[in-house]
């Protein structure tokens, strides 16, 4: 029981840390593009 909790938190940490590095390799190249559209459409 023990072995199978340690095993879904270190999966747990594992997803979150990738997710992290998606967020943060993804996000920054499109966030210029949604800061953009965010002025565009708080502009009109």
């Amino acid at each position: 029981m023990k072995l199978g909790n340690k095993n879904y938190l270190i999966l747990s940490m594992y997803r979150n840390f990738f997710r992290e590095i998606f967020y943060i390799k993804f996000l920054n190249k499109k966030r210029m593009h949604m800061h953009s559209f965010f002025i565009v459409s708080y502009s009109l």
